[in-house]
């Protein structure tokens, strides 16, 4: 697993750049509609190989128990960094992302958590229908933060709710579909912060995806 990683990582990374890079430059030039759409089907394909390829590489830095650097701040700032990494996807989508609370919520975390709010923010955008919007809430609960990524998605099955978390394992019809890595990493981030991170039904339709953090 370690080799295969390895080989994914430095051997496969960057050839399936290039011909991300080099699809690119040939939509800007092409005006035949029918190469047009077989050019982004490419580089849609290519994207989700270079995806793959980034999941594993974080999942398997994970796995090993690489200890992870902690530090004081404010959940905020990594909070509102992965909403504006996910504004032109919301864009493409007529998704509006609404941050709800915008106060100091102070905690002990690594950067990684970063790639939490990333993950289930991709997902509420990429699944939910078009035009809607992305509700993200902070709260105080007990010693905890509770965050809360709304969307109006078609929602999860009740027997998907835990699975969806583990490596490789996705929806067919419904829900989130994808690689089945990235809810995976998203949980052993949070564990590694020893939080918690589930998904319930949003009473307006859709999903409501909870990640429980220590305040101090």
């Amino acid at each position: 697993k370690d080799l295969f990683i390895d080989i994914m990582r430095h051997d496969l990374f960057n050839p399936a750049g290039a011909v991300r890079n080099l699809a690119d430059l040939m939509l800007m030039d092409e005006e035949d509609p029918e190469k047009k759409e077989e050019l982004d089907l490419i580089i849609y394909n290519t994207n989700n190989i270079i995806d793959m390829i980034e999941n594993a590489s974080k999942l398997a830095k994970l796995e090993s128990g690489n200890n992870l650097k902690f530090q004081r701040d404010d959940l905020r700032w990594p909070l509102k960094s992965a909403v504006n990494d996910m504004a032109d996807l919301a864009e493409e989508k007529g998704t509006k992302i609404v941050i709800t609370d915008d106060k100091e919520f102070p905690s002990y975390f690594s950067p990684l958590i970063y790639d939490v709010f990333l993950n289930l923010l991709g997902n509420a955008i990429k699944y939910g229908p078009e035009n809607s919007q992305v509700n993200v809430g902070v709260k105080a609960k007990d010693s905890n933060w509770l965050i809360s990524v709304s969307d109006n998605g078609e929602g999860i099955p009740d027997e998907y709710k835990k699975s969806i978390f583990t490596r490789f394992m996705r929806l067919q019809k419904g829900g989130v579909k994808g690689t089945g890595l990235g809810l995976a990493i998203v949980k052993k981030i949070v564990d590694a912060h020893n939080g918690k991170v589930w998904v319930e039904d949003n009473p307006k339709g859709g999903s409501v995806f909870f990640v429980s953090l220590s305040r101090s």
